[in-house]
């Protein structure tokens, strides 16, 4: 009698797991995007509908089976639904790390750039998978995935970035870009490509980082310039009226409390400006004298051409220039609005 009631009991325990189960496989269910899924699993039906058609008399002539390529794609494609399912199931919360987008983006291009050594497989001049044994991996859809990951994790952490250019598509294209770059540089010559890249990291990490305390400084500097202006501007148009109550004293102090606290801001912003400034030039003025000197030793070693230096060189330049425009930013848009907001005054002094 109690064997019988143990094993009602557990079989009423699996009845209970079981419609746990069912329940979040139909919660999971509702959550599904059955449009998007409908025209995934069409386009898939639709390549192996297509592979079939292209391969049919070559898959007789080479293996004898016309079903060959159909039958080898098929698993290839039920393998990919499956990962789906086992991505869908995974909560993309928490892919929204820094460190993690960053380490997906670096994985990327490693293995972006172990195509370019003895690993990257040539088919049809050109090299562009990884052979490892009988799996082979092409790195550029694995980089296509790596950059959706990052371009959804930098505009969810900040949706406001949508909005402006220089905060929004901006970095995305350098980054695209500086992928671009890199991997031609390391095509060209991979030991000048790493000397180049070796410095990289820590001159970016310094430009970003000073970047948001540059944009800060120089937008106090705008603030200050604007209210000392607009004091000014004031007490030149009702300067009878100050004559005539005795105020010119109190305004003369306004103005002159103002005028020290835009000079103080200025002050400080050009301190700091000229503190961060040398160190990172400096970073990048490391890369590129290594650039020229190994450059150098392999055009006396006859391992390299005078022309494949100069366009290295132009490649180190486009690589280096925007991440040194990007910390000069702050200090020429807050002048730009400053001029932009003298030349407004004049024109609403003539209206």
């Amino acid at each position: 009698m109690r064997s019988e009631t143990v094993k009602a009991g557990r079989a009423k325990k699996r009845r209970g797991e079981f419609a746990l189960i069912m329940d979040s496989a139909r919660s999971r269910l509702k959550e599904v995007d059955f449009p998007l899924l409908t025209v995934t699993l069409l386009l898939a039906f639709y390549g192996l509908i297509m592979v079939f058609s292209a391969s049919y008399y070559f898959s007789i002539s080479e293996n004898g089976n016309p079903f060959y390529y159909l039958i080898r794609d098929g698993i290839w494609v039920a393998l990919g639904l499956v990962l789906m399912c086992l991505g869908a199931m995974i909560d993309y919360r928490k892919l929204e790390g820094r460190r993690l987008i960053l380490g997906i983006l670096l994985v990327c291009f490693l293995l972006l750039i172990i195509v370019l050594t003895p690993l990257g497989s040539e088919a049809n001049d050109a090299t562009r998978w990884i052979k490892l044994g009988p799996i082979t991996i092409m790195p550029g859809e694995i980089a296509k995935m790596g950059m959706i990951f990052f371009v959804s994790w930098f505009y969810a952490s900040d949706t406001k970035r949508i909005d402006s250019f220089v905060r929004g598509m901006l970095p995305v294209l350098a980054v695209m870009a500086v992928f671009a770059l890199l991997i031609i540089m390391f095509f060209t010559n991979w030991k000048l490509a790493l000397v180049i890249t070796i410095p990289l990291p820590l001159a970016v990490y310094l430009s970003i980082k000073s970047y948001n305390a540059i944009s800060i400084r120089y937008g106090r500097v705008w603030r200050c310039q604007c209210r000392a202006s607009e004091l000014l501007h004031d007490v030149l148009h009702g300067i009878r009226v100050v004559k005539n109550y005795g105020n010119e004293d109190r305004e003369i102090e306004a103005y002159r409390k103002a005028s020290e606290k835009w000079a103080n801001s200025a002050k400080q912003a050009d301190l700091f400006w000229f503190m961060v400034q040398p160190p990172i030039r400096y970073i990048f003025s490391i890369g590129e004298f290594c650039a020229l000197f190994f450059g150098g030793s392999m055009i006396l070693g006859r391992e390299m051409q005078l022309g494949e230096l100069i366009q290295f060189t132009t490649y180190v330049a486009m690589l280096y220039g925007p991440v040194q425009w990007l910390t000069s930013l702050p200090k020429v848009l807050a002048q730009a609005r400053v001029s932009a907001g003298k030349v407004f005054e004049i024109l609403e002094e003539n209206n």
